[in-house]
């Protein structure tokens, strides 16, 4: 599992340079750790069962989307979906093409337990002419065409704002000029996206992503120092984690450029980089190659490169919360971002997270969780974007190392609980679609 990112309006990846240095060493084959999971499969409620019977009137719901795929929009589909099934709803699910015509749940599994991806899976197609209270459409392109009679709410992200091909099937114009669409998005920093390429505001409701408390929680310090030895971390080592697509806007190249500055004063300093090359076939052999191209400036040696571990295979549930409990701290020095999901799934483990100040997270940061990155605000043609110091990035490093346990923790992990979870960020989505 993981967050993927959708293209965004960054320059193409440059052509290869041979001189760039290789990847091949910072390949991990770390066992990916399996223990006692505390994780709980949904049952088939009750009150599910009573929702489908003809005798009985309840609220109607259609998700039109993806299911079973690791990617960012599949996933929150899913999590939305499991507790969807546990209201009197009747529910049903249409399933939209891919983004991509070769991503397939058989090679880009979304990780959940097989158990639950089943009981998603069976919720029903929509019958033909079948009217609901609501529609709500997850996929991509961001398709704003009202298909029914039924009310359509369509979620959507924007990271550096709206560019040539995100919307299909309606204008802007035809989108505000509509009683019968709204607009869905998880953070204020994706709403103003919308804003600025002309949407409503009014149209636009933030309502954020959350984590499953069962799922992505801080374990005990035992089992905590059995995933850092599967992964082969030393007591003494401090290990930085990122979790992403490696395309520009998630800022690796800062991170790989704090790293190798870090990195010559603090020989214990480990980094591990979760990526998406599965579905977006972006290495980080393709970020080190571009830095080169640039100017080679922060770029790791090859020593160096040998204590960054990549993990690029699909990871289940049980897999990534070990991850994130395995590591010391969260870095994530974006420049543009819809929500970014990992690091609150890190501060739910009991990280404490280092994230750029300004952006998405700002909607659920707060200063029990970590420390934010110093940056400055960037619009171009309808466009914006975030440019985070790598002064402030560094020191924001420093003082996680010099001050480990002063962030995240038990605390950490219980505020994220208590303030984004799916079961109540799924009842403000039926609340906002009067189905609640």
């Amino acid at each position: 599992m993981g967050d993927g990112g959708l293209p965004a309006p960054s320059p193409a990846a440059s052509p290869a340079a041979s001189s760039a240095p290789s990847a091949a060493s910072t390949q991990a084959t770390a066992a990916v750790p399996s223990a006692g999971s505390r994780e709980q499969s949904p049952s088939q409620p009750a009150a599910l069962d009573a929702a489908y019977s003809p005798n009985q009137r309840f609220p109607s719901l259609c998700v039109e989307g993806w299911r079973d795929l690791n990617h960012s929009y599949s996933l929150v589909n899913q999590w939305q979906l499991s507790e969807f099934l546990k209201l009197p709803l009747r529910l049903r699910h249409r399933d939209l093409p891919p983004f991509s015509p070769n991503w397939n749940r058989h090679v880009h599994a979304s990780g959940l337990p097989p158990e639950v991806v089943e009981q998603l899976m069976a919720i029903p197609e929509p019958e033909a002419d079948e009217p609901f209270d609501a529609v709500y459409r997850i996929a991509f392109p961001i398709d704003l065409s009202v298909g029914s009679d039924s009310r359509l709410f369509v979620f959507a992200t924007s990271e550096y704002g709206v560019s040539d091909g995100m919307l299909v099937g309606k204008s802007v114009e035809a989108f505000n000029a509509s009683d019968a669409v709204s607009l869905i998005t998880p953070s204020s920093w994706s709403r103003l996206g919308f804003a600025q390429a002309g949407f409503l505001p009014e149209k636009i409701s933030v309502i954020p992503h959350a984590v499953d408390p069962q799922c992505f929680y801080r374990v005990e310090s035992d089992l905590r120092e059995f995933y850092r030895q599967l992964f082969g971390f030393g007591p003494d080592d401090f290990v930085l984690l990122s979790i992403g697509a490696l395309t520009t806007n998630k800022g690796i190249d800062l991170l790989l450029s704090a790293f190798e500055a870090l990195k010559r004063k603090a020989p214990s300093l480990k980094l591990v980089i979760k990526d998406q090359s599965l579905l977006y076939k972006r290495s980080l052999s393709d970020v080190l190659r571009e830095m080169l191209l640039r100017g080679g400036q922060g770029l790791p040696s090859e020593e160096m490169l040998g204590d960054i571990v990549i993990i690029s295979e699909n990871l289940d549930i049980e897999a990534l919360r070990s991850l994130y409990n395995s590591c010391d701290a969260y870095v994530s020095p974006y420049r543009a971002e819809g929500f970014n999901l990992p690091p609150l799934e890190a501060a739910a483990c009991g990280l404490p997270i280092l994230v750029t100040a300004g952006g998405s997270t700002d909607d659920y940061f707060s200063a029990e969780l970590g420390l934010q990155i110093d940056s400055q605000y960037h619009q171009w043609e309808g466009l914006h974007a975030l440019d985070p110091s790598l002064d402030s990035l560094i020191a924001g490093i420093e003082q996680l190392m010099a001050s480990a346990g002063a962030w995240g923790g038990e605390d950490g992990s219980r505020l994220v609980h208590q303030r984004f979870n799916w079961e109540v960020i799924a009842q403000r989505l039926l609340a906002r679609m009067a189905l609640g």
